[in-house]
């Protein structure tokens, strides 16, 4: 999915502009070429509007993969609720949960047949 630039409400356009005057944009602290940390990035967002330097903002082309390194699957319903009440008692989430038991299933199965872990891969093991 590609966004594209900013897209904004015609109301909150009309808005921005009537409560952001020229002389208000003329008297705004100029924007740092550097803010060092985050903590001072935060700081001065945090105490300033975004709607102020509207035209200093430039278009931007973001690409998202909102599922590049997840991958979702069906668990019955009976499974997913025991693993919920054990997660709670665990104090994690169920996703974690869920996780850890795969890892630790993998582990074992990879060290009763020979196969080693190559970052994440499980791979045969090469004699």
């Amino acid at each position: 999915m590609k966004v594209a630039g900013f897209i904004w409400l015609e109301n909150v356009v009309e808005k921005l502009e009537t409560n952001t005057t020229s002389s208000q944009r003329k008297s705004r602290r100029s924007l740092p070429e550097s803010f060092g940390s985050l903590e001072t990035f935060w700081e001065f967002w945090d105490t300033h509007s975004s709607a102020d330097y509207e035209d200093l903002m430039e278009p931007v082309e973001v690409e998202v993969e909102p599922f590049a390194d997840k991958m979702y699957c069906a668990i019955a319903k009976d499974v997913l609720l025991q693993a919920r009440a054990q997660a709670h008692r665990q104090g994690v989430s169920t996703e974690t949960l869920v996780n850890l038991w795969l890892q630790a299933k993998l582990a074992e199965l990879a060290q009763l047949s020979g196969i080693r872990d190559t970052g994440g891969l499980v791979s045969q093991a090469v004699s």
